[in-house]
């Protein structure tokens, strides 16, 4: 398959996760939103977002085998009080295997032809992308957090 061809193939599964879960982003947004006016909540709120994708999330519980060290690593920081720039790593560390371990062996199937792994890499992306914006949330709250120090 030519780049040209691979680029519109990405794309087009990029547009299509995109719009697929419209719901989880609205959380995220939520939750930045109640971090002005009640940081607590918003970090409970947080918390609660971010165990329910990691621990109920078809996609990440099918792969949490190979990326057990920074699961169970992000959990435990995820029972802690704080979210602070170290949360922030670990979760980076998550996306990072998870990339690595499962979204880009299915995204090379894909990309050489095997339609079969379109609905599994669907899923794949949409859970990297829940990731990426527990990542920007979990940097937000921290930073706001720092502002009120």
């Amino acid at each position: 398959m030519s780049p040209k061809n691979e680029i519109r193939l990405v794309a087009n599964l990029l547009d299509t996760i995109a719009k697929q879960d419209p719901k989880f982003l609205e959380q995220c947004r939520a939750v930045r939103h109640l971090v002005l006016t009640d940081p607590a909540r918003a970090t409970q709120e947080y918390k609660s977002l971010a165990h329910s994708l990691l621990t109920e999330s078809d996609e990440c519980t099918l792969y949490s085998e190979q990326c057990s060290t920074e699961l169970s690593s992000l959990l435990v920081a995820l029972g802690n009080n704080d979210i602070d720039s170290t949360f922030v790593e670990l979760l980076t560390g998550l996306r990072n295997a998870f990339l690595r371990a499962a979204v880009q062996p299915a995204l090379d199937r894909y990309l050489a032809g095997d339609e079969n792994d379109s609905a599994s890499l669907y899923g794949l992306y949409s859970a990297l992308l829940k990731i990426d914006q527990l990542i920007t949330v979990a940097d937000y709250l921290r930073r706001m957090s720092g502002r009120r120090s």
